[in-house]
């Protein structure tokens, strides 16, 4: 694959105009554009002009800022220290220690950590994580919301699935609202001021000044300068965070969001179902005989309910896996308008299928009571 070099002066500006492939850009020091793959580069008042009918390299001196039309496959941006403009992602997009960076469109999944800067983002058809950032602000995120270490403030306009978000945030005003479940862990002994409202909260923060009415719930922790507003279609669980940090995978920079799946996927979703059903069979015998048939079949259907919706949940992901070690196809040009996005996934998580097994475990040797086991089962589906 060619590898061109190009000098740029101080603080360049490097405008992608269509990468028809995938595109992976990393920040280096100095003032050298090292350019891998077939493309067309013309020097611009501001720097240069990159044209790509397939994969493309870019490593770019750290400060330069980026304008990025259309990327038709997946996108790595790492350690870009100047400013970012993206108008459409294909693919997924990773960003790893990148400054300030507005995104109006993602088809797939995204994942920012250890950002420099805010993130602004317009719509993600897939699913989106955030960790280690300043701020972020989305209008629209058709799958699900994993926030983690955000200093900044938090705008989630409309999140189709459900959100997790864990340790503080930025003072002043932070909004969430979710078509799904929310789930907030919260730093102990961190200021808050919080206004809830769900079909179900289950609260498990020390809040002051707490009121209830209805679907709504309202409190306060220390002097309130973190303003929280909660808004979700389904629950929201509000409980302190716990003490241990997990850290991200940082082996891979390619992209590569199902790394950890192996071959196997494809048939886990029916071993996990046939394991369900065993459990489920021996656990509704001992529920009937213990409590009375009726209290034992209520129980059984509602874990029931939420076994099938794990194997459902292993089952797309196996899909998923599968569609992605396929060639991604390609059209030809750059002429993508917003309708060929994918439709979005907006099916509910549910708790994963190994956490229930224990859990029916945990009843058969009488560890736990069902009214136990029912109450893990609902944290362990939001969480």
């Amino acid at each position: 694959m060619a590898k061109t070099q190009y000098q740029l002066g101080k603080n360049p500006t490097i405008e992608v105009d269509g990468c028809n492939g995938n595109l992976t850009i990393r920040g280096r020091s100095g003032l050298t554009l090292s350019v891998k793959g077939e493309a067309v580069v013309n020097e611009t008042e501001q720097g240069v002009q990159i044209t790509s009918t397939d994969d493309l390299g870019l490593e770019i001196p750290e400060n330069a800022n980026l304008v990025i039309t259309l990327v038709n496959g997946n996108l790595v941006m790492k350690n870009v220290a100047g400013s970012t403009k993206i108008d459409t992602v294909q693919g997924d997009a990773r960003l790893v220690g990148v400054a300030n960076t507005e995104i109006d469109q993602v088809n797939g999944d995204l994942a920012a950590k250890r950002l420099l800067g805010d993130l602004r983002l317009g719509e993600v058809h897939g699913d989106l994580s955030a960790r280690s950032l300043a701020g972020i602000e989305v209008a629209i995120v058709h799958g699900d919301f994993s926030g983690r270490q955000i200093s900044g403030a938090v705008r989630l306009e409309e999140v189709h699935g459900d959100v997790s978000l864990r340790g503080g945030l930025g003072q002043g005003k932070n909004v969430v609202k979710a078509n799904g479940d929310i789930v907030l862990r919260w730093p102990a002994g961190a200021s808050l001021l919080m206004s809830a409202t769900g079909s179900e909260i289950l609260n498990r923060l020390s809040l002051d000044e707490i009121s209830e009415s209805g679907d709504k719930l309202s409190g306060r922790i220390g002097d309130g300068d973190v303003i929280l507003d909660l808004e979700a279609g389904g629950r929201i669980i509000l409980k302190e965070a716990e003490m241990n940090d997990e850290k991200w995978d940082d082996s891979s920079d390619t992209g590569d969001f199902e790394s950890g799946f192996k071959p196997g996927m494809n048939d886990m979703h029916s071993q996990i179902a046939g394991e369900i059903s065993q459990h489920m069979a021996r656990f509704a015998r001992q529920m009937e005989s213990k409590f009375g048939p009726e209290f034992g079949q209520q129980i059984s259907e509602k874990v029931a309910r939420k076994a099938d919706k794990a194997a459902k949940r292993a089952e797309r992901v196996a899909e998923k896996y599968q569609r992605r070690s396929q060639p991604r196809e390609r059209t030809v040009g750059f002429g993508f308008s917003s309708s060929s996005a994918p439709s979005p996934d907006v099916t509910k998580k549910a708790a994963p299928a190994e956490e229930q097994l224990k859990i029916l475990k945990m009843v058969e040797t009488g560890s736990i009571t069902p009214e136990e086991a029912d109450m893990l089962l609902e944290a362990l589906s939001a969480s």
